[in-house]
């Protein structure tokens, strides 16, 4: 499934792509979410694109292609967030951390900041490390994460856009320096 929301009109867009879920950890309100990324593009001349993709129903050659161009990546901890190592070098990723599950954020941050890609999430840390979470895999298996007991997830819409806004800034300062 895919939908595009579209701001502005003119030369190359930015491309930002969403991850939806089929399975469990479903946004409960995606079209409010895309809204929300797309309001944290506010400061970004020009057009912008948000695909909202399931990454999961796209072939590997078209998630390839996808990935290959886009801008700015954001979705939950999964398999599709893993897909950032398809990124350009100069794009950036925003990691949403549903409530009560700060944990997840660490692995996603680590693995963006290692392959030099700018990257924020929407717990809005200024500098997320693993000092910031408790032990990872034993409290998420406490709290249903992974066993599909958390279904749909509700997030902090403000603090989505503004994370959005903060990796874009981010990417266009390390774009500026190079």
């Amino acid at each position: 499934a895919r939908a595009n929301y579209a701001r502005g009109a003119t030369g190359r867009a930015l491309r930002v792509v969403l991850v939806d879920r089929r399975g469990s950890r479903r946004y409960r309100d995606t079209a409010a979410v895309a809204d929300a990324v797309l309001a944290g593009c506010g400061d970004v001349e020009g057009e912008v694109e948000v695909h909202v993709v399931a990454l999961e129903g796209l072939g590997y050659e078209a998630q390839l292609a996808l990935l290959s161009g886009t801008d700015l990546l954001v979705g939950m901890e999964g398999q599709g967030l893993a897909n950032m190592l398809y990124l350009p070098s100069d794009a950036a990723v925003v990691v949403l951390v549903p409530p009560g599950f700060d944990e997840c954020a660490v692995d996603y941050t680590d693995a963006a900041a290692l392959l030099g890609l700018a990257v924020e999430t929407s717990l809005l840390l200024d500098a997320p490390t693993r000092s910031h979470f408790g032990p990872r895999e034993e409290t998420l298996e406490k709290k249903g994460y992974w066993t599909g007991a958390v279904e749909i997830v509700d997030l902090d819409l403000a603090r989505v856009a503004e994370a959005v806004r903060r990796a874009l800034a981010a990417r266009a300062r390390r774009k500026a320096a190079s």
